[in-house]
């Protein structure tokens, strides 16, 4: 074969073969980088459906969003809470552990006072007699028969004043000046105390643990000069806060009829006080006797064999 046909065949040979191979290549690289998009595309769907079916589970399980901040539901965070439902001033509450403050089912807003166990707004006759089981400190109460959550007594602390002027926090409380004396005979004594703890803490204090009394429970207590008296409950009602100052079976600067009297048997009369139902805050709905409630918890107490 001449020179020139040779040569020419050599870079036909040559041509082809260059750019046989460089189509291969470039088929490999065009199936490599199909294939390398298939999976992105495969990843992206499977991370949307992650997202959807966790966004989907955390809405059935009670995770929300509300007010821009996403809230874990109740039993999440307070695991040992019944988690149960119940409704008072017209919003939904969840039912708390004992001793925590009651969360709107809404995730958000103030906390309540828990419902009122054993409610019982007429007046009973305890039958009684005088058990002696426990001297509390001076300017205290004791009930012995409900807990403290803690492994203790439920006790709370006073001192005389003015409510006008402020009650101390919780668990402290005051013998409102404006009251009878513990062991006045023919007008109330009246001691309050906050509802729960100072915020942050959500738990009820010894007053607001007073939603769990029984009826006919024994209540001690110890006035400042050391005199210890022990009381049965005998009244477990709630009255709105608006009423609460103006009640005249509550205060000792108001002489009680005989008839109010009668209905609890004795002479001798001490009511235990703290706020109940929803948070108000300074709206002024039935925060109008200082405590931003729309309730006040009352429980009647009456010398034990009374």
């Amino acid at each position: 074969m001449p020179w020139y046909l040779r040569w020419a065949f050599s870079a036909n040979v040559l041509f082809k073969g260059y750019f046989c191979g460089e189509s291969v290549v470039m088929m490999g690289a065009v199936k490599k980088s199909g294939l390398r998009a298939v999976a992105i595309l495969a990843a992206l769907i499977v991370a949307v459906v992650a997202v959807v079916a966790l966004a989907l589970g955390a809405v059935l399980s009670g995770w929300k969003v509300a007010d821009g901040q996403v809230v874990a539901p109740y039993q999440l965070r307070h695991p040992d809470a019944s988690g149960e439902v119940f409704e008072q001033d017209g919003q939904e509450y969840f039912e708390p552990a004992y001793g925590l403050m009651a969360e709107p089912v809404s995730g958000v807003g103030a906390l309540g006072a828990p419902p009122v166990l054993n409610l019982t707004p007429t007046p009973v006759q305890c039958t009684g007699e005088a058990l002696g089981e426990v001297t509390p400190a001076p300017g205290s109460w004791v009930v012995p028969s409900l807990s403290d959550g803690a492994g203790g007594y439920a006790t709370g602390y006073f001192t005389d004043g003015l409510f006008s002027d402020g009650i101390p926090s919780a668990p402290g409380g005051l013998l409102s000046a404006l009251s009878a004396p513990l062991g006045t005979v023919g007008k109330a004594s009246v001691l309050a105390g906050h509802v729960n703890m100072d915020y942050p803490d959500d738990r009820l204090s010894s007053w607001g643990l007073l939603h769990y009394i029984d009826v006919c429970a024994h209540v001690y207590i110890t006035d400042g000069a050391g005199v210890t008296r022990e009381y049965q409950v005998i009244v477990i009602d709630t009255i709105e806060q608006a009423l609460t100052e103006t009640d005249p079976g509550l205060w000792g600067s108001v002489e009680v009829t005989p008839d109010v009297w009668a209905r609890y048997g004795a002479d001798e009369l001490v009511w235990l006080l703290t706020c109940s139902g929803a948070f108000v805050g300074d709206s002024g709905v039935g925060n109008t006797f200082l405590f931003p409630y729309t309730d006040n918890l009352l429980v009647g107490l009456v010398p034990v064999g009374s």
